[in-house]
């Protein structure tokens, strides 16, 4: 009887198990590919902390992400290793999971058809591949996010408390994945908060009971309140984000479609979603093609229209407050880390082309979206835009003699370095803007390593009293490498 229904729940739900297949599928190809890069390198040395070390870590160095990610991968690694694979498959792991859980969403938003479209939209989105092959907490944002709003919705049609208590959990997590998880919790909160001045109430969400969610929800988050205040103040000094423009925020967009083309389809079927169709869906040549807002799941407490103000809120606020931020004080606005924003355009999108009466249409706008974005994806995996330090520290280690130094520039690349080094008579240390002396370094023949980036290479100071000689420069992507050697030493033999 289990085998049975099992396999009666596949083929009742074939479309979404062959979408899921699919974003596996483009999520773990070429996973271990390119080179771990800094950010990566940081997730995985602070993986391999204890935990108590982890968040005295956090604290010390005013880290600018929670500690729960790091948690995660510091049960992984020491179960599955930490190749550049490995490391990455929890990312992969949690994309796929979004898939069936936007799907989850839209279905209940709206219905089975939109929620299709937008896990289809979400399985190839390069947007997402992408992040779902990076070792950092991305897609767990995105993951909870998803399952977050999901049980908000259940709350507004339902009392029973396991809905309660998932949306406490899932909203802590994400707080403690990414401070930009709290603007979710924000979107949540106009969402409820205009909905109680118009009725008193979010459907079965009561005051008390929506107070009660959120004390205990700040509550649990009470030490990351004091880690995010502490971040805060660090950063007032300046920080590394430049400041936002309009024009820069309006390419974020491109960024969620994954080109200009993809993108315009896309917006052409969000604003359709929005749209209002009542005066006009019985006119004789359109009422074929664009169905309204007739239908509506029973299995929530507001209506359509409350369910579209949530979905503006949920694109919008993760993206306006920090812009508003960032112009008003210190920048802190980053495209990545608007990731749960996507969700939204992406049901906003599916919900446009589920209003297409005709299936052919859809179908046809859906294979549309799928082809251009698998084009996005396979110049995904063709491109190389990871610093190449697997292929550096490799080159090094084979041509260095016993006892050679590795300098790194700028510091903070460090990291990244030791994740490859196998060969311990190599010394790899950190450099200043300036080349140390022969007598810092013990005569010893040096690799320089630098970004390619032109205005650090043009930082670094190798001017004549340094007693060194170039022998010769290697270029990779995102790298270069300098050998030197002492000043005529090399001649001399």
């Amino acid at each position: 009887m289990h085998n049975k229904s099992v396999i009666n729940l596949v083929k009742d739900n074939y479309l979404l198990v062959l979408i899921v297949l699919t974003g596996i599928v483009l999520r773990v190809y070429n996973l271990g590919a390119e080179s771990i890069w800094y950010d990566e390198s940081i997730s995985l040395a602070v993986s391999k902390l204890s935990i108590t070390d982890q968040l005295t870590w956090n604290i010390v160095q005013n880290e600018s992400n929670p500690p729960f990610y790091y948690m995660v991968l510091h049960f992984w690694i020491p179960l599955f290793g930490d190749s550049e694979f490995i490391s990455r498959m929890p990312s992969a792991i949690f994309g796929s999971l979004s898939i069936p859980a936007i799907y989850a969403v839209g279905k209940l938003m709206f219905n089975k058809k939109a929620g299709l479209l937008a896990a289809l939209i979400l399985a190839v989105s390069v947007f997402h591949i992408r992040y779902s092959q990076e070792a950092r907490g991305y897609t767990l944002m995105v993951l909870l996010t998803l399952v977050s709003f999901y049980s908000l919705l259940r709350m507004t049609g339902s009392r029973k408390r396991v809905y309660g208590v998932l949306y406490v959990l899932c909203n802590v997590l994400l707080m403690y994945t990414h401070y930009y998880g709290a603007l979710v919790v924000v979107s949540q909160n106009i969402f409820y908060f205009t909905l109680f001045l118009r009725d008193r109430k979010a459907g079965e969400i009561d005051i008390r009971r929506w107070l009660t969610l959120q004390a205990v929800t700040g509550l649990l988050f009470l030490p990351g309140f004091l880690l995010w205040a502490k971040v805060t103040l660090s950063i007032q000094s300046g920080f590394w984000v430049p400041e936002p423009t309009l024009g820069s925020v309006a390419g974020y967009f491109t960024e969620y479609a994954g080109s200009g083309l993809v993108l315009i389809i896309f917006v052409i079927f969000a604003l359709l979603s929005v749209a209002s169709f009542r005066n006009i869906k019985d006119s004789r040549r359109l009422k074929n093609f664009i169905q309204g807002f007739d239908g509506f799941p029973e299995s929530l407490g507001i209506s359509s229209g409350s369910v579209m103000y949530l979905l503006i809120l949920w694109l919008l606020v993760p993206i306006l407050v920090p812009f508003i931020i960032s112009i008003a004080s210190t920048p802190v606005l980053v495209f990545r880390y608007t990731i749960c924003a996507s969700l939204a355009f992406y049901l906003l999108v599916a919900k446009g082309i589920s209003n297409l009466a005709n299936n052919r249409l859809v179908l046809a706008v859906s294979a549309v979206i799928v082809v251009l974005s698998l084009i996005n994806v396979d110049k995904l995996y063709e491109r190389i835009d990871r610093p190449q330090w697997r292929e550096v520290i490799k080159g090094i280690e084979t041509d260095a003699g016993y006892g050679d130094v590795v300098l790194i520039f700028p510091s903070y690349e460090k990291d990244s370095a030791e994740y490859y080094r196998h060969r311990d008579d190599l010394k790899v240390i950190t450099m200043s803007e300036r080349l140390p002396t022969l007598p810092e370094l013990g005569n010893r023949n040096i690799w320089i390593v630098i970004p390619a980036d032109s205005e650090d290479t043009r930082s670094l100071k190798l001017d004549s009293s340094t007693g060194y000689d170039l022998l010769s420069e290697r270029s990779y992507v995102g790298l270069n490498v300098l050998q030197l050697s002492e000043k005529n030493l090399y001649n001399e033999r």
